[in-house]
């Protein structure tokens, strides 16, 4: 006998996975860390790449305090629940902010799901989205009469957290396209911000095709590939800054772990002056995108 298996359909993934810090952003903070010897006796290089790699730890760490990944991700949200009075499933979702519904499942089985073909009617609040079960027009396999007013299962797959990627090419000033890693989470007239010290500017988008997102007014300055693309909110970028000082004031430590709103972390080591107070900071900088589990 062959076994079906049985999939979990809410398991997160992203298109990219970008750092909420690049290092010349991090070089331009008045952060007072010297960086030039991440690795002892290490070449140039191998600073930098040091340095990339606890911007990248730093970023994970923010993640981690805050219970869900910032930058944007596409979940799924699946489950049984009941439908209201009014035809409508209220589905919860886990993660914010929600950017997108792409994809809406029911049916009374899981084996039994369909696929909405017409999203324009599901609402998509903060926490919630509602499904107009009675305004449905399309079949629903096994559905009954008792459909409209007992439980189905849905799977909502959705778009959440802030957009977050880099360029891929450069840019001139005057351009009205750019070509970044992923443009997930990036939609028509979201506002984004090209952090590149010195040259930083704010965009607004007017359209996306693939991995090119088209401007609504030309670009001022020159970019250089690599720059961060994101709609993250500065206290995040800051608090990644404070992390990642605190980071490489307490290398060789086993662990750091952010473990309550305000306290310091359950392990540390070979903590320099300044360590456990930018930690303090940081945490305040990301106590209001913390998810409450």
């Amino acid at each position: 006998m062959v076994v079906t298996p049985a999939s979990a359909l809410y398991v997160p993934t992203y298109a990219s996975r970008s750092p909420y810090l690049t290092p010349a952003e991090y070089l331009a903070s008045p952060t007072g860390v010297n960086v030039s010897q991440l690795v002892v006796g290490g070449t140039p290089q191998q600073n930098a790449d040091a340095l990339s790699q606890t911007i990248a730890r730093a970023s994970s760490l923010a993640d981690d305090y805050c219970y869900q990944i910032l930058g944007a991700t596409l979940d799924t949200q699946a489950g049984r629940y009941r439908v209201s009075n009014e035809g409508t499933l209220k589905v919860p979702l886990a993660f914010t902010p929600v950017i997108q519904v792409t994809n809406v499942s029911v049916g009374p089985q899981p084996s039994m799901m369909a696929s909405l073909p017409d999203l324009s009617n599901v609402w998509v609040g903060r926490k919630v989205t509602e499904i107009p079960i009675l305004a449905m027009s399309f079949p629903m396999p096994g559905a009954t009469s008792r459909t409209a007013s007992g439980y189905l299962y849905a799977a909502v797959t959705y778009v959440n957290g802030y957009a977050n990627s880099v360029l891929t090419a450069a840019t001139n000033g005057g351009a009205t396209t750019i070509l970044v890693d992923s443009t997930l989470g990036v939609l028509p007239g979201m506002q984004l911000t090209i952090h590149e010290p010195g040259v930083s500017e704010r965009v607004n988008v007017l359209s996306v095709t693939g991995n090119t997102a088209t401007l609504a007014a030309p670009l001022v300055n020159l970019h250089s590939a690599g720059a961060n693309v994101s709609a993250l909110p500065e206290a995040i970028k800051q608090a990644v800054v404070l992390l990642t000082s605190a980071l490489i004031k307490t290398r060789g430590s086993e662990a750091l772990v952010m473990s309550s709103m305000r306290g310091q972390p359950a392990k540390t080591a070979k903590v320099e002056d300044g360590g456990l107070e930018e930690i303090d900071l940081a945490v305040e900088w990301l106590s209001r995108h913390r998810r409450t589990q």
